[in-house]
């Protein structure tokens, strides 16, 4: 089993990134990273990062949000196809592959590589995304979330977790080659 490439604690904070909505929060969590946010090409669903230095984008897919209404149910949609072996004609899968067809459109002729990561549903999306174009994503880090809701109506505090054993790694990192 071969370890993941990327530096997995600044992919899992990529990922968690993924679910903020105001580009000015997420360039502040971005101080510590070599990357930055690009607001041309990310959504409500989808954050696409870039390092100009080592030439490399990742697009971080936002999981299931309970707390954003105008979302929800779409993510429970695709939640459901999921489960029921129909992810391919959801319409959120088929955004996030579109997207990154844009993100390759965009950012291929500079010479960059292309990562993916995910949570929750992130991951889930960002899976068949990295088996659709295997030739140009090297790396796919995908990560459990887990929410726990206080008692207090705004408060929610999510936890994040690395794969726990090779095996559980080996799923979540697919390489070039390996899919």
């Amino acid at each position: 089993m071969k370890t993941p490439r990327a530096n997995a604690d600044v992919y899992k904070k990529l990922a968690k990134l993924a679910y903020k909505k105001h580009a000015g929060e997420i360039e502040k969590q971005l101080k510590g990273t070599p990357f930055q946010l690009d607001t041309s090409l990310s959504d409500r669903e989808h954050k696409v990062f870039y390092d100009p230095n080592s030439k490399k984008v990742v697009v971080a897919y936002r999981g299931t949000d309970p707390r954003d209404r105008f979302s929800v149910l779409g993510d429970l949609r695709s939640d459901y196809n999921i489960l029921i072996g129909k992810e391919g004609r959801d319409r959120r899968f088929k955004r996030a592959t579109k997207q990154f067809k844009s993100v390759i459109d965009k950012y291929q002729q500079q010479g960059y590589t292309f990562d993916t990561t995910g949570h929750s549903l992130g991951g889930a999306l960002a899976t068949p995304v990295t088996k659709k174009f295997p030739n140009r994503v090297s790396e796919n880090l995908n990560y459990r979330i887990s929410h726990s809701y206080s008692s207090e109506k705004s408060t929610s505090k999510s936890v994040m977790s690395p794969p726990r054993n090779e095996e559980e790694c080996d799923r979540a990192s697919l390489k070039r080659g390996r899919v």
